[in-house]
C-alpha cells in the first residue's frame, strides 16, 4: 500500500492558521497526538489557539516553553506540550504524555514533536509550519495512519488548498 500524499495548505495570516487548526479540532478524538513542526516563529502556538477555540476553551493559550505540559479543557480536554527544553527521548517518556492523555480523556498538541517520533507508541498526525515569503505559512498534514488520513480527507479547506498553478508552485518554491 503506498503512502498517501500528505495535505498541503497556504496559510496568508494567523486568521488562516487558526481556520485550519479549527477544521482539524473537529475530527478529533480523545486519545490523540498532533505533532507541531516547525522553526521559531512558525505559528505553532497559533495554530494551538486555534484548536483550543475550536473545542470550547476561550482562556490564554501560550507555549508552555518552561511548564512542558499545559491542560485546557474545554469539550475535550487538551494537553499542550511544548519540547524545545528537553535534551532527550528520555525526558519525554518522563512526561508520560500518552498516559496523561489517555486518564485525562484529551487530545495532545506537542510544539517540537519530531523530539518524540522516535518515542511515540501511538497513532500521530504531524503538522508542520513553514515560514515563507511575505510571512505566509506553508502547513503540510500528515497522518501516521489510515484513520488519519480518512479524517484528513474529509475537512474541505477550500482556498486554503493548495493548488498546482504555476503561480502556487513559485511561491512554494522560495
Amino acid at each position: 500500500m503506498s503512502q498517501p500524499t500528505p495535505c498541503q495548505l497556504r496559510s496568508r495570516c494567523p486568521a488562516d492558521t487558526m481556520s485550519i487548526a479549527d477544521k482539524l479540532a473537529k475530527v478529533c478524538i480523545p486519545g490523540d497526538f498532533i505533532l507541531l513542526t516547525g522553526e521559531l516563529g512558525a505559528g505553532k502556538t497559533v495554530f494551538t489557539k486555534g484548536f483550543a477555540r475550536s473545542l470550547g476553551f476561550d482562556g490564554l493559550v501560550t507555549s508552555p516553553t518552561f511548564t512542558l505540559v499545559q491542560e485546557y479543557r474545554g469539550r475535550m480536554n487538551i494537553l499542550h506540550a511544548d519540547l524545545y527544553r528537553l535534551e532527550s527521548l528520555a525526558e519525554f517518556d518522563d512526561l508520560a504524555l500518552g498516559e496523561q492523555t489517555n486518564l485525562a480523556g484529551a487530545v495532545a498538541l506537542v510544539e517540537w514533536g519530531e523530539l518524540a517520533k522516535p518515542s511515540l507508541r501511538t497513532q500521530y498526525l504531524e503538522i508542520s509550519l513553514r515560514v515563507l515569503q511575505d510571512d505566509w505559512r506553508l502547513v503540510t498534514i500528515s497522518g501516521s495512519s489510515a484513520s488519519w488520513d480518512s479524517r484528513v480527507q474529509s475537512i474541505d479547506f477550500g482556498s486554503l488548498k493548495v493548488d498546482d498553478s504555476l503561480q502556487e508552485r513559485e511561491l512554494l518554491r522560495n
